[in-house]
């Protein structure tokens, strides 16, 4: 009987241990180190516990309790719960070495959460280890948490860090991504400042343990601001390991290829971009500083932002692209370009073959050039468009259209989810249709059309008939592949040349306002005549950055004074207005969205206008449904 009650009682401690362990009460928090080392120990080999961390610091370097589990570690906050990555206190005879990192988590799945994370890295102290992380870990999860220093071990299958903030260290990395076969930074925050640098992607040789297949980096909706200017790196240092001397081919055992993915909203500020990518996001360093022969066509880095592959065998494979995922600040002057690749400051290209300038039937010349960067060494192949020095502006401008400037009745609408965001690109298709909805009645059924010459401008489509009556006018054109690009961002220029159409100005032919527009652009003309007209504006540098995308905002500006409207946010007090949750009055598009969002009665004034009473919004998909009717063709719909 006893040894049956003793077997029971057997069974059930081992069951006992095979339950997570797991700390839920408020009370029951660890506060001291001890503590932590007996809940881990508590947890069975293989098993899982959530353990809540009071104030203090916690560390379980040189223990052994943790390794093979699943342990989830939350804290009380970055200011009260601190977490110790490696020693406490260095041994400085070890150097240089791994002897100081943190081998307490060798083969387990570990997530911290809420609290602060230190390694006591100082560049150029030698009694700080340069090997500090969680070395021989399987996975590790890192959630809204800071961290202080550098480490460089984070898991050989992943590292996932979201919604962190890391403090660079002055003169050094925040992190090498040195062990983990995928590395995702999803939300988080880096400072930098100094001669701070951000992360090194780096591996020498292919750890034993981790997957098969290429190292992956993931980048997504972070956010860097860096003060560290010229001393500073770009985003990610990645070495191309592949390029290793042939002495040590022996030694190390490769690395495969790195993969590399850019997505979301990142936002970069304090950085130059890097002379032979030409990006603010990433540089690319040959191991070494040589490509060696065995190596020289094996290059192993692949980069992709907002999903376009931009670096492959070497070089870049694509130039100054403008990606509307993401919006890049680069420490510019506000309203600068939106550009994940932005070439490298002067953009310098050198002729590699050129044609001889040919003469078109509207008297402008074109020649064909192909041209490569003198730092990223891409290749591409442009038409280049020039007039004559001393020209007839007229004769580029189209005779005055009829727009309705009596009514002011909104031509814009907002998204599902209640905003309008004013910063977003706007696109082709809407551009053409709301200058479409602004034509007067008889200007729009003179040129109505539900035809074209574009490929990708089917009768089918909502912005058909905006489409093809516009580009009946000639106010709108398409590209030399015969396509329209609906859905791509529109252009300043592009823009310029669309809204210029609509006022009787013929501008001068000095094409002097702008240090980036020249005679031999094909929107010279047509931004000179925007100019004289008081329709748009440059930048404070002088600029007028006519290849930047058109911001939903900046269109309406320039929509407003086209049509004469003088919007006042001191004189549109009316009831039934429509707010928007992401325009504040303090914002300089306040006055521009309001007038574009809300169909208003006025009494214009000499400097601006005041509004009477809120119109009922216009169904503008029902009232292209009747100018189909009465003129053939299909109606649509824009926001």
């Amino acid at each position: 009987m006893k040894k049956r009650i003793l077997a029971c009682l057997l069974a059930l401690v081992m069951l006992v241990g095979l339950l997570p362990a797991t700390v839920l009460a408020e009370d029951a928090k660890v506060t001291t180190n001890e503590e932590l080392i007996a809940a881990v120990s508590s947890v069975a080999p293989g098993g899982s516990a959530t353990i809540y961390l009071g104030e203090g610091a916690f560390t379980l370097y040189n223990q052994k309790c943790a390794q093979g589990k699943t342990l989830t570690f939350i804290g009380d906050g970055a200011d009260k719960t601190k977490w110790v990555i490696g020693s406490v206190t260095p041994d400085p005879d070890k150097a240089g070495t791994e002897y100081n990192s943190d081998y307490s988590f060798n083969g387990a799945n570990v997530t911290f959460e809420n609290m602060a994370l230190h390694s006591y890295y100082k560049k150029g102290d030698k009694s700080i280890s340069n090997y500090l992380g969680f070395a021989h870990s399987d996975v590790t999860k890192v959630v809204n948490c800071t961290l202080y220093g550098r480490t460089t071990y984070w898991g050989y299958t992943s590292a996932t860090f979201e919604n962190s903030t890391f403090y660079c260290p002055d003169g050094d990395y925040a992190l090498w991504d040195y062990s983990s076969h995928t590395m995702t930074f999803d939300g988080c925050t880096f400072i930098g400042e100094n001669s701070a640098k951000i992360v090194n992607v780096d591996a020498d040789q292919r750890n034993p343990n981790e997957p098969e297949g290429p190292r992956v980096i993931n980048f997504k909706d972070c956010t860097v601001n860096s003060q560290g200017g010229s001393k500073m790196k770009s985003v990610l240092n990645i070495h191309d390991a592949h390029n290793i001397p042939e002495a040590k081919i022996g030694e190390w055992i490769p690395v495969t290829d790195f993969v590399v993915y850019f997505t979301g909203n990142n936002k970069v500020t304090g950085l130059d971009a890097n002379s032979n990518t030409c990006s603010r996001l990433f540089q690319v360093e040959i191991v070494g500083g040589e490509i060696y022969d065995r190596w020289k066509d094996t290059y192993g880095v692949t980069v992709y932002i907002g999903g376009e592959k931009v670096w492959e065998n070497g070089k870049m494979v694509k130039h100054n692209m403008d990606i509307t995922a993401g919006s890049y600040e680069n420490g510019v002057a506000e309203g600068s370009e939106n550009k994940y690749t932005d070439g490298y400051k002067d953009n310098a290209f050198d002729i590699i073959t050129e044609t001889d300038w040919a003469q078109q039937s509207d008297g402008s010349y074109k020649r064909e050039i192909t041209r490569v960067c003198r730092y990223c060494k891409y290749k591409e192949t442009v038409v280049e468009t020039k007039r004559d020095e001393v020209d007839d502006i007229t004769a580029v401008l189209l005779p005055a259209l009829q727009a309705n400037t009596d009514d002011h009745y909104s031509y814009l609408i907002g998204y599902a989810d209640g905003t309008v965001r004013p910063n977003g690109k706007i696109t082709r298709a809407e551009v053409a249709t709301i200058f479409f909805r602004l034509l007067d009645d008889d200007t729009r059924a003179k040129y109505w059309s539900s035809e074209n010459n574009f490929s990708d401008v089917s009768a089918d489509k909502w912005y058909n008939n905006a489409v093809s009556t516009l580009s009946r006018m000639g106010v709108i054109g398409g590209y030399a592949d015969g396509t329209f690009r609906p859905d791509a961002p529109i252009s300043r220029a592009e823009f310029a040349k669309i809204a210029v159409s609509f006022t009787q100005n013929t501008g001068s032919a000095t094409y002097n306002y702008f240090t980036d527009v020249k005679t031999t652009d094909w929107f010279a003309p047509y931004v000179t005549a925007a100019k004289d007209a008081g329709l748009i504006e440059g930048y404070s540098d002088g600029s007028f950055k006519p290849e930047s995308k058109i911001t939903r905002a900046e269109a309406c500006a320039i929509v407003n004074r086209t049509l004469g409207r003088k919007p006042s946010k001191a004189h549109m007090k009316i009831s039934d207005r429509i707010d928007w949750p992401d325009v504040q009055t303090t914002d300089w598009f306040y006055e521009a969205i309001m007038e574009a969002t809300n169909s208003h009665t006025y009494q214009m004034g000499k400097r601006v206008e005041t509004w009477n009473d809120k119109l009922p919004q216009r169904d503008w998909a029902a009232l292209e449904t009747g100018w189909a009717n009465a003129y053939t063709g299909n109606g649509g719909e824009v926001r």
